[in-house]
């Protein structure tokens, strides 16, 4: 029984004196939110979850299952965007009377009505220098689903191709060097037959040089899976960072996203 049939045996059970939602297995994941796509049942878990680090709203999250009326990712997404233009709506009202705390989506420091912005998932490839991954990695719902591996890769890498402009001609002609010289040392294998455990000794110092001199103005590509207020968040947390040309290009992205002056940004032209 999905949330709409749960809603409407409320009345009996409670006058009957028992608990309004049954937990299976005990636990309230076990609970079923939405019938017939697991997935979607999953995500709404998943959103109640969050209501602790307040990144999500246990009413916004309900009343979206309420509302929804197919249970796909078409339904998914009517059902959350029509409640995020209501919400819009109520701050605007708000703004017009001068309640300002009510109409806060307008305001980037305080946020009172965007829970639903986690619902709105987002993935994208990004191109990433080694010191950056560091600030991304202070943010909870900023995954990284996929990503080239530079401990698999450094051997086989180009560092006079896959470093930024800020690299120096001598740092990569000294990683061409340590590279090949591991790589000479791998093509040897067959003289170290019977001082195997010397060649593997030599095999990992060299490695270990090449990983300890790698420049952290090297590049590699990640697949990212995040949502829209992971992205706010980190929209204006970081709008002055040292790292100005890095995030600017990561501003750009985020202002390109659908309704993202709405949504994301919240900012009127003359602000």
């Amino acid at each position: 029984m999905g949330i709409l049939g749960m809603m409407k045996e409320m009345k009996s059970k409670m006058a009957a004196g028992g608990h309004v939602i049954e937990f299976p297995d005990g636990h309230w994941s076990s609970a079923k939110f939405i019938d017939g796509n697991i997935m979607l049942d999953a995500l709404v878990k998943h959103l109640l979850g969050l209501i602790h680090t307040g990144m999500t709203d246990a009413g916004e999250v309900l009343e979206g299952i309420a509302q929804l009326e197919t249970a796909d990712g078409e339904g998914w997404m009517k059902t959350w965007s029509a409640m995020g233009d209501r919400l819009k709506r109520r701050a605007e009202e708000s703004e017009e009377k001068q309640k300002l705390v009510s109409a806060s989506s307008r305001d980037k420091h305080v946020k009172s009505h965007d829970n639903f912005l986690t619902g709105i998932r987002v993935s994208f490839d990004m191109k990433y220098e080694q010191y950056i991954t560091k600030q991304f990695q202070r943010y909870h719902w900023f995954d990284y689903v996929s990503s080239s591996s530079m401990m698999h890769r450094i051997i086989k890498m180009d560092f006079s191709q896959c470093c930024n402009k800020y690299v120096d001609d001598l740092v990569k002609s000294h990683m061409k060097a340590l590279i090949e010289s591991y790589n000479d040392l791998l093509v040897e294998k067959d003289k170290y037959t019977d001082r195997m455990a010397e060649y593997k000794d030599m095999l990992y110092e060299r490695f270990m040089r090449i990983i300890s001199n790698c420049p952290m103005g090297a590049e590699l590509f990640v697949h990212v899976s995040t949502n829209y207020k992971q992205l706010q968040t980190i929209y204006y947390q970081r709008q002055h960072h040292k790292l100005k040309e890095d995030y600017q290009a990561f501003f750009d992205m985020v202002e390109s996203l659908p309704y993202a002056k709405e949504l994301i940004i919240c900012k009127d032209e003359d602000q």
